[in-house]
């Protein structure tokens, strides 16, 4: 009597005959071939080896972390947060709204983060110019980044700083750059840690203090921010903020060379 075949087999083909248990298969999503159908096999490779292998189509221990991982990390904020950076690139890019409706489009976010749900194009309309806002790209920016800064979201805050900074779409204003950049340093974010050093450095929107610029050039140095890397090595080549050391400085550009070659 034949054993009956798992739910594996229904994600391969297979020319299966009642006197052959391991008959050859063929992955239906990758066309992967295997010579004997081997259930354990068989079923590693859609957990592990085959890039078109649905969810549905994984053991269910790995379904579970599936779903937990793209789950676990999506909440109000962050799902805003994502629909405004959405509709910032769909504007800046000229892409009509329309984007959000095409079925490929919707099916290629429902792969890549199930938990994101896709906003449908009036929603869009709202976070840009139906928000009563009108305005050049810059400036869409900066509103954009303000109301992604006031939920609390780190890189807005940064790239609002950077706004400030530079006159983009706002006012230039290097006291308001400089309080947004220690916001996010202060939160942990490495880029403003080092943008937090630049502004000691050159005493933008606070007074000038070289060793203040190195200790931060340092900080996020030591978490691999290649910008500090550099900005290191500058200071222990010049004995900016501490001493000369050319044996330090070429240790930290060589570092930032590695990064960049891998």
């Amino acid at each position: 009597m034949a054993r009956e075949k798992g739910p594996v087999w229904e994600h391969f083909n297979s020319e299966s005959r009642n006197d052959n248990s391991h008959p050859p298969v063929q992955c239906k999503y990758c066309l992967k071939n295997y010579r004997r159908g081997i259930p354990e096999r068989m079923q590693a490779h859609l957990d592990k080896k085959c890039p078109n292998a649905p969810n549905n189509a994984k053991s269910r221990s790995l379904q579970q972390n599936i779903t937990t991982t793209f789950n676990e990390y999506i909440d109000d904020d962050e799902q805003k947060y994502l629909e405004i950076l959405l509709a910032n690139a769909l504007s800046s890019a000229e892409v009509p709204f329309t984007f959000v409706e095409n079925p490929f489009v919707i099916q290629f976010f429902q792969r890549l983060r199930p938990s994101f749900k896709l906003p449908s194009r009036e929603i869009i309309n709202v976070q840009t110019d139906d928000n009563g806002y009108s305005g050049s790209s810059s400036e869409k920016n900066v509103e954009l980044y303000k109301k992604a800064a006031e939920k609390g979201h780190i890189a807005s805050i940064y790239e609002l700083g950077c706004c400030y900074q530079y006159g983009k779409g706002i006012e230039k204003n290097d006291i308001k750059a400089f309080e947004l950049f220690k916001e996010a340093a202060e939160k942990g974010y490495i880029k403003s840690i080092n943008k937090l050093g630049w502004c000691h450095y050159y005493g933008i929107g606070t007074e000038k203090n070289e060793v203040k610029a190195f200790e931060l050039f340092k900080e996020a140095a030591d978490k691999n921010n290649p910008d500090a890397i550099d900005n290191l090595g500058y200071c222990y080549e010049h004995g900016i903020g501490t001493e000369k050391n050319e044996n330090e400085a070429f240790e930290w550009y060589s570092k930032g060379w590695t990064l960049i070659d891998n």
